[in-house]
């Protein structure tokens, strides 16, 4: 019966329209956007130069930023936040063909059907496809780049290994997380293929020179501060693991939820079901891609936890999202060759995960909280001043650019952000001559911005108004005290 149903066409073109839709419907529900991706809108509205300047001071990567320019540039079409949702939704649906392909050449028809199924509904190829951020388009090049390395290990075709290097350096060009894929390359061909020694050499350094104008202005630009960022310090390797089955959003909005004991409960779960997919994987497939695949799961993982935990905390490791399609071949081959208790087990993980994904998602249909106060009692003539750089960009996107200001320089941007950005100062002279100022603080920032703007407020105005909302399930720049001051009478 399963190889029956799975040889029809109409099958595979049913699933993609249901998976299609959903991406869509989750598109078009977030109607009001989070600050990464509002700060992907007004980037990309920049020239090249600021872009480049912006980014790499602010440990982004910039290809992606930059493309979009172009794009806009080239079509005359002004990019929206849902207009680059879309984009990632392409980008989604290709890698879903790809992982089909891969999986279908490495390992089969049943495998890949799994892969299929996988792909398409697991909730961490649904957010990314969702997000106005570059992670579809780095999936896309993990799988490319996976594919153009088996097929040069299997000739040492020259050709490939330059197909390698240009996805290589596209990929750190756009997140420097890529960098880890570049690694596991070469500790794959060093325990296994040492005869391409000499050409891994010349790979390493055509990727350092190629990636070097990268590096050194990462290096020489001054960056953010870090201290009040978010950042993972909750379940590290939840987030570098589990969220690759089932997305940061649903682990982050699963934690604000509260319910930690639950939270605990269902991801033990998973965490002991993927730990058992795993082990079934490594003890069943010996073959020279299998270990490929467990090359390109361990080392990004490995890399980042080690340096998260020893060396600095990271605030993105969501971001390993991008290496998600090794753990779906994983999944898809321990599925395929197992009983139907393993496959049923995990499809009620992957349709419970979407559900979480739905309420997060419902969750952006309205007005964030701490917004939704001021907009309830906005007046004309108000302004609203900001302790941070998320909040300034949220609130000049639903409110517009004339009210919203800073008070002193971003410390949680750099100056080449607050350029790109549009980030606008008023000074204490300027600000006394207003009736009322809305303020929002991050409670978890201490930088002087935040302090800085809080005495100037109280040296001149009289508080009466405070919320300090913590929105469930949002992302942490919706976690904000909103003050209300009026001018001393």
């Amino acid at each position: 019966m399963f190889r029956t149903v799975t040889k029809s066409k109409l099958f595979f073109l049913g699933l993609l329209i249901i998976g299609i839709a959903i991406r869509i419907y989750f598109i078009f529900l977030r109607k009001y956007p989070t600050g990464d991706e509002i700060w992907v809108y007004y980037l990309v509205k920049k020239d090249f130069s600021t872009i480049w300047y912006s980014s790499l001071s602010d440990y982004h990567a910039p290809f992606y930023f930059l493309a979009l320019t172009f794009f806009q540039k080239l079509t005359h079409i002004d990019l929206g936040v849902i207009s680059v949702r879309m984009i990632s939704l392409v980008f989604s649906i290709f890698a879903v063909y790809l992982i089909w392909f891969l999986v279908r050449e490495k390992y089969g028809r049943k495998e890949a059907v799994f892969a299929y199924l996988l792909s398409l509904f697991s909730p961490v190829f649904v957010w990314s496809a969702i997000f106005a951020r570059y992670y579809s388009m780095l999936i896309v090049i993990t799988i490319l780049s996976i594919i153009f390395f088996d097929k040069f290990l299997r000739g040492g075709n020259i050709w490939y290994l330059t197909g390698l290097l240009f996805l290589s350096v596209l990929g750190i060009y756009t997140h420097y997380y890529f960098i880890a894929a570049v690694l596991a390359f070469n500790l794959f061909l060093i325990l296994n293929k040492r005869k391409f020694f000499i050409k891994l050499l010349t790979f390493d350094s055509l990727v350092f020179v190629l990636c070097f104008p990268l590096l050194y202005y990462f290096l020489l630009l001054p960056k953010a501060d870090f201290a009040g960022r978010h950042i993972n310090d909750i379940l590290k390797i939840a987030g570098a693991l589990i969220t690759n089955i089932t997305s940061w959003e649903v682990l982050l909005f699963s934690y604000k939820a509260g319910n930690y004991w639950l939270l605990f409960a269902y991801f033990s779960v998973i965490g002991a079901l993927f730990a058992l997919i795993l082990y079934l994987f490594i003890r069943k497939n010996k073959d020279y891609f299998s270990r490929l695949v467990l090359s390109m799961f361990f080392v990004p993982i490995g890399i980042i936890l080690f340096y998260s935990y020893l060396v600095k905390p990271l605030f993105s490791l969501s971001s390993l999202l991008i290496f998600a399609p090794f753990t779906i071949i994983i999944l898809s081959r321990v599925l395929a060759k197992s009983g139907k208790l393993l496959a049923v087990t995990v499809s009620i993980i992957i349709i419970s995960s979407l559900f979480i994904l739905f309420r997060s998602s419902y969750t952006y249909k309205s007005l964030p909280d701490d917004f939704k106060v001021i907009s309830k009692e906005f007046q004309k003539g108000d302004l609203i001043i900001h302790s941070h750089i998320y909040t300034y960009l949220m609130g000049k996107y639903y409110f517009g650019d004339r009210a919203n200001f800073g008070i002193t320089s971003a410390f949680s941007a750099t100056i080449y952000s607050e350029e790109a950005l549009g980030y606008k100062l008023i000074t204490p002279e300027e600000l006394i001559n207003t009736k009322r100022v809305w303020f929002l603080n991050a409670p978890w920032d201490l930088r002087p911005e935040a302090s800085g703007a809080k005495r100037v407020l109280r040296e001149n105005f009289k508080e009466t108004k405070k919320s300090l909302i913590l929105s469930a399930g949002r992302f942490q720049e919706n976690d904000f005290e909103v003050y209300l001051y009026e001018g001393k009478m």
